[in-house]
């Protein structure tokens, strides 16, 4: 239908201000020119009846400047404008009213078919909506990138440099995310996180940052960090099911961040990537760092073995790989504390004994490698159990529990010790000499000569006690020993015929032990080639030695 007259006066009287908005678009654009385009026939026949007698008002006078606005304010961007000149190949803004009841917007711009396409309501209401109209978020990109995430990218670029250049300032590479990783990620962001994209991995990158300034203080983190991550790349990875929010991985001389939701994403600045971080040997570097942290408790409690040792400490490294897969995940990342903890308590118990010169003497003999060896053994009757081998010192646990036992553990009942009883007998022995002495002298007094007991005849009844007589056999043979005295200074004392008796049969001053299985009281004395000989069947009623009636057998 062709415009009345009313129609064609105002749109004449208005039509100044459709070319100044022409002119100011092709300002906008480095001289390309557009133009607005109406089809009149069609928009006439649909728009409102107040909107039909001030045609020129409505759409020249008043809609042309926004729609010039709208362009002149996205070109301000140079990445916006040149998108704009592209996605319009047309270089014409076409007026279209917009039918479709479910579209809500007033004032809607379209890029279809190469062309810029206006869409608005017939009642053409809210005219500015054209002018505000946040053009960038509708012009078509090329790549996977919306302009809106192009520009966002843009605008956060000066936050991205400054977390690299952070990350740069801690480990000395110069760091950078990998582009193609970020398109892929692209699709499953909410459409809400597309258009922010920008201020959401400025956000990220900053934490990241955080995350590695702070822990890349320590040098062993560093070392191990800048050895992962040689290529100084961030790769994004998405998965919907992995088990957190974020997590950190290293693949490829490049740091990995998986996300399963942008969600939570300060958590960047506290993940413990010590765990996951790759490190030769058989240690993770949380637990290398763990013991470097330790590393003075454990010179520490050497120090304290070598003063009373006067060696050189130390423990075998080797043996803690080996036990180190044996140990459960909680204590794997803390072994710098247990067994610092545990050489403290080894330290404590070798200086308690070791004041003892005798275990001094065979500590040293059995340990002259100076090193201390850890084993597993989860068969083990305690959880722990000391044995001397190749002159180690061997340490074995059953399950790192009750540490504190290594301060008591009775190492002298399994020090190696020469001849045939045990350090923890010759000890006892040693002990209980002061009380075998004064037996002897209490004889001397009533015999006049100097007794002694032949070693050698104690060394061959030792096998045959009882496995808790050995350990005390100075207690037990320094009791028999002052029940022998008794008998002999009771008899001999006032009875001088007893006593030349005794005298002349014992003339070597020496008792002699002996073990008879088969005979037929607990114990038996007898008198051969100038020696008292005591034999016994078991260490039992000892006290028989103080009445046995030996004045029968001078």
């Amino acid at each position: 239908m062709p415009l009345n007259l009313v129609a064609r006066k105002s749109l004449r009287d208005n039509e100044e201000h459709l070319n100044k908005a022409h002119e100011e678009i092709k300002n906008a654009l480095n001289g390309e020119e557009w133009v607005i385009e109406f089809d009149w026939d069609v928009i006439f026949d649909k728009v409102d009846e107040h909107v039909k007698k001030q045609l020129g008002e409505v759409f020249y006078k008043n809609l042309c400047p926004n729609i010039s606005k709208c362009i002149v304010n996205a070109s301000k961007d140079e990445l916006t404008k040149e998108s704009i000149i592209n996605a319009n190949s047309a270089k014409k803004i076409v007026l279209i009213v917009n039918e479709d009841a479910k579209n809500s917007a007033y004032w809607k711009y379209e890029f279809n078919g190469g062309q810029l396409n206006l869409l608005f309501k017939k009642g053409c209401n809210n005219l500015n909506d054209a002018g505000n109209f946040e053009l960038h978020k509708v012009i078509p990109s090329e790549g996977v990138f919306s302009l809106a995430a192009r520009l966002n990218m843009k605008e956060n670029q000066e936050k991205f440099d400054t977390a690299f250049e952070r990350i740069k300032g801690a480990t000395h590479m110069d760091w950078s995310y990998e582009q193609e990783s970020l398109e892929q990620i692209y699709p499953a962001l909410e459409e809400r996180n597309k258009e922010r994209i920008g201020d959401l991995f400025s956000d990220i990158f900053k934490y990241i940052a955080d995350n590695i300034e702070k822990k890349c203080k320590n040098d062993t983190i560093l070392e191990a960090f800048s050895e992962a991550t040689s290529n100084a790349k961030i790769v994004f990875r998405h998965n919907a099911k992995a088990s957190g929010y974020w997590n950190w991985a290293f693949e490829s001389g490049n740091l990995i961040i998986t996300f399963k939701s942008i969600c939570n994403i300060s958590d960047n600045a506290n993940f413990d990537f010590i765990k996951v971080l790759p490190v030769p040997g058989v240690f993770s570097l949380a637990a290398k760092i763990n013991l470097k942290e330790n590393q003075e408790k454990f010179d520490n409690a050497f120090e304290r073995i070598k003063e009373v040792t006067k060696v050189d400490w130390s423990y075998d490294e080797q043996s803690l790989e080996q036990i180190y897969p044996s140990l459960e995940e909680r204590n794997k990342e803390r072994i710098g504390d247990l067994f610092s903890e545990i050489i403290k308590y080894i330290a404590d118990n070798i200086v308690k004994r070791c004041k003892e010169d005798m275990v001094l003497e065979s500590f040293l003999e059995a340990t002259s490698n100076a090193k201390i060896v850890f084993r597993h053994n989860a068969k083990a009757n305690g959880y722990w159990n000391w044995s001397f081998e190749n002159n180690d010192l061997v340490i074995t646990f059953k399950s790192i529990c009750n540490v504190s036992d290594n301060a008591n553990f009775d190492f002298i009942k399994i020090l190696p010790s020469p001849g045939v009883l045990t350090l923890a007998s010759r000890i006892n022995l040693r002990e209980n000499q002061e009380k075998i002495n004064e037996s002897f002298e209490k004889i001397r007094e009533v015999l006049g000569n100097d007794w002694t007991y032949d070693e050698s005849s104690l060394e061959q009844v030792y096998p045959k006690l009882e496995e808790n007589n050995k350990p005390r056999v100075g207690d037990v043979f320094a009791e028999i020993i002052r029940y022998i005295s008794q008998n002999i200074v009771k008899r001999c004392k006032d009875d001088d015929m007893v006593k030349e008796g005794f005298v002349e049969a014992t003339q070597n001053c020496k008792i002699f032990f002996q073990y008879v299985e088969k005979q037929s009281t607990y114990w038996v004395w007898k008198f051969e080639g100038g020696n008292l000989i005591v034999s016994f069947k078991s260490i039992c009623n000892t006290a028989d030695n103080a009445n046995f009636n030996f004045e029968a057998l001078l």
